[in-house]
């Protein structure tokens, strides 16, 4: 019978594997430490992803993908001003990655910033019409900005992506 450690590392193995293709299949090259890093924001471990990411920078200042993983952890602690700073990282790095802005979209919402994430929502769309996250983010930034209808448009205009996108893992 298998140990309980071998099967957890077996596990954690294949979850690895599988986020390190999701996150490539995406356009955003993904070392190991990065795909650990998305397993914990998955699991709601902030703190700890923040941490293997900062550490990753430190290593690999110029991967996009690690401002990005980081900018979403601290969206998802509230601390929009360091999401924002690590989005615009990203950015100079490549201005072409919709999801540096989308990500720093979420922040102006958290900072009640409607207009701004309104234009970086745009922009994200622009460089992905696919992009389903930048339609949500966009969607809540006009229903906290009194434009409920514009939201509606743009929430089902990201199911619609959402229903495609997993149809084709079906």
């Amino acid at each position: 019978m298998e140990s309980l450690q071998s099967a957890a590392i077996k596990f954690f193995t294949a979850t690895a594997i599988v986020l390190s293709f999701l996150l490539v299949s995406r356009g955003l090259p993904a070392s190991p430490e990065h795909v650990v890093a998305a397993q914990l924001i998955k699991e709601k471990h902030f703190l700890e992803a923040i941490a293997h990411l900062n550490r990753s920078i430190k290593s690999e200042p110029n991967r996009i993908v690690a401002y990005v993983l980081r900018a979403s952890a601290y969206n998802s602690i509230g601390q929009y001003d360091k999401a924002i700073q690590d989005c615009e990282t990203a950015m100079r790095l490549n201005p072409h990655e919709p999801r540096a802005w989308t990500k720093r979209a979420y922040a102006y919402i958290g900072q009640e910033r409607y207009f701004e994430a309104i234009g970086d929502c745009d922009r994200a769309i622009l460089m992905n019409p696919k992009l389903a996250q930048a339609y949500e983010y966009r969607a809540l930034a006009h229903k906290k900005s009194g434009k409920c209808e514009i939201a509606l448009e743009d929430l089902n205009r990201a199911k619609e992506l959402k229903i495609y996108g997993a149809s084709i893992y079906r």
